[in-house]
């Protein structure tokens, strides 16, 4: 049976602090943290709304459904507060390698009129610097992945 890994580098099943490689590194996927294209305000109103989801899972945990409630859902559904809440939901938002192509489409994305998805996605992957560093600095690796070369 593979490790599970948590945040904070703990191993789920042997209870043990081990070094935590993020998605990009276990399992090979590319990941990419894209600027988004908000404004101050429209920044604060989605961070309200991302916080106050964490705390109502703090209250009541809710399960990873595959097709309802993943990541990228979510996210969408955080979008919508701030952009565009009467469009219809998009099939594209279900698959994530379709993810980046919806997310353009609908100007999520900054720098999205100046470079195209694979120059976007090219700048913005962070498999290359997402190794934790060998202090476990959570900080200095959150400002690491951020980097654009």
């Amino acid at each position: 049976m593979p490790r599970r890994l948590c945040p904070g580098g703990r191993d789920a099943r042997a209870g043990r602090t081990r070094p935590c490689d993020p998605r990009a590194n276990v399992r090979g996927n590319d990941v990419h943290i894209y600027p988004m294209a908000v404004n101050p305000a429209q920044a604060r109103v989605l961070l309200t709304s991302m916080l106050e989801r964490a705390e109502t899972l703090a209250e009541s945990p809710a399960f990873y459904r595959t097709l309802h409630s993943t990541c990228a859902t979510n996210l969408a559904w955080h979008l919508r507060t701030i952009n565009e809440p009467t469009r219809r939901w998009d099939w594209r938002i279900l698959l994530p390698g379709y993810s980046d192509r919806l997310s353009l489409a609908r100007g999520w994305i900054a720098d999205a009129d100046e470079l195209t998805l694979a120059e976007l996605g090219e700048r913005y992957r962070i498999n290359g610097r997402s190794t934790l560093p060998a202090d476990d600095d959570a900080i200095n690796w959150a400002r690491q992945i951020r980097q654009v070369d």
